[in-house]
């Protein structure tokens, strides 16, 4: 008899009602879901605030999502400094460098704002900080081109500053000037690998993580994907609530954190492609993309359950505590535990938002614990799925 594998509390996997799609395809049909307010109710209980106000929200984001796409194509990196939601004042704000450039920016609910940095000057100043963390290869530090304060944000927790050659990199970083700006952390990242007792999937090895997404390779195999430091080092075999149901196929860790485990035969727990909501109520997935700055996203991971939260940054560096070097990671504001590793993040569908969401990655590290400003890395499902040469699954409607 074929078992349903229940992950990450969110996301659930069974057999039936699937379409695969690839990187670069649409990643939502639209159409008008059937509004049901779980949905709405399990983002509004994860944001502590009342279903109207979430309500609200969402069907403001939905507008501001779909308008940030279409300004993309006309910003030029020369003169404009990047677009973020800005929650409070309910716009799309645009950074440019000079007033005469306030008119090329056209769309509802955005607004200008003057800054010193293009988005070259930004790449650029990254790019230095690249080359200083090859030289002196810090620990527990992060750096990306934050769009909101108009710079390089460098991140180093306290209790890696004596670590290695790291005070070292900060100080360097620092003479790089006020584009780049350096902000140390109580706690520091790592990887949010569990060997623990919990359970949803556990391997062989005593790791215990959180299912991602439902992908397939080009024969067809299916493949349960989850973060590339949990399948890591072998070909471990892989159990839910103790039920084997697969082994390790591939690992990309070092510089991404995408793991697949291969689903063995049709008497194993079968993937399927719904997200079972905080509020106990489905959702189905429309397909995957990668969300503006400000963009409130939402995880599942066994260990924290459904929580949810504002995209800080994209294209982030992060160097965790054990040396390991992660590129082109992106980051929100939400809480994040041991265990949660591998789990899906993802947001809900702008043009079916309460019966759909869309996949935006999969859950790599954070500096753990409950506090409201705890900020969560994920590894973006496009860039694994163009590595691994992997085709996502979605629903069927």
């Amino acid at each position: 008899m074929t078992a349903a594998l229940a992950v990450a509390s969110g996301i659930a996997l069974t057999v039936g009602g699937i379409q695969t799609m690839n990187v670069g395809s649409s990643q939502s049909d639209g159409g008008d879901g059937e509004r049901t307010e779980g949905i709405t109710a399990a983002y509004a209980k994860a944001r502590n605030m009342s279903v109207d106000e979430a309500e609200t929200r969402l069907n403001r984001q939905e507008k501001l999502v779909k308008t940030d796409k279409k300004l993309k194509r006309s910003l030029k990196p020369e003169w404009s400094g990047g677009t973020w939601i800005d929650q409070k004042s309910g716009k799309l704000v645009v950074g440019v460098t000079d007033e005469r450039h306030e008119d090329d920016v056209e769309g509802d609910g955005t607004e200008t704002r003057l800054i010193k940095y293009s988005a070259e000057d930004l790449e650029k100043a990254k790019r230095s900080v690249d080359k200083l963390a090859e030289r002196f290869s810090p620990r527990g530090a992060t750096w990306y081109v934050d769009v909101r304060a108009n710079a390089v944000t460098v991140k180093v927790a306290k209790s890696t500053l004596d670590k290695g050659k790291t005070r070292q990199f900060v100080d360097a970083a620092r003479a790089l000037g006020p584009v780049v700006k350096v902000r140390t952390t109580e706690k520091p990242v790592s990887s949010n690998v569990g060997i623990t007792n919990g359970k949803k999937i556990e391997s062989t090895n005593g790791t215990s993580c959180s299912a991602g997404w439902w992908v397939k390779d080009k024969s067809g195999a299916d493949l349960i994907m989850t973060a590339g430091h949990c399948t890591d080092g072998g070909h471990s075999l892989w159990r839910y609530n103790g039920l084997h149901f697969g082994g390790t196929t591939n690992t990309s860790y070092e510089p991404m954190d995408w793991g697949t485990i291969h689903v063995d035969d049709i008497a194993a727990p079968r993937p399927t492609t719904g997200v079972d909501m905080a509020e106990g109520d489905h959702a189905k997935i429309s397909g995957l993309g990668k969300a503006p700055v400000g963009t409130e996203i939402c995880k599942s991971g066994y260990r924290s359950g459904q929580t949810c939260g504002p995209i800080l940054a994209h294209d982030i560096t992060v160097t965790y505590t054990d040396g390991t070097v992660l590129e082109g990671m992106s980051s929100a504001n939400l809480v994040s535990d041991s265990g949660d590793s591998g789990g899906s993040v993802y947001q809900m569908d702008p043009e079916r938002e309460d019966t759909h969401v869309i996949a935006q990655g999969l859950l790599s590290g954070s500096t753990e614990g409950t506090d409201e400003d705890d900020t969560m890395y994920y590894q973006p499902i496009e860039s694994a799925l163009l590595d691994g040469d992997l085709i996502f699954v979605k629903s069927m409607d």
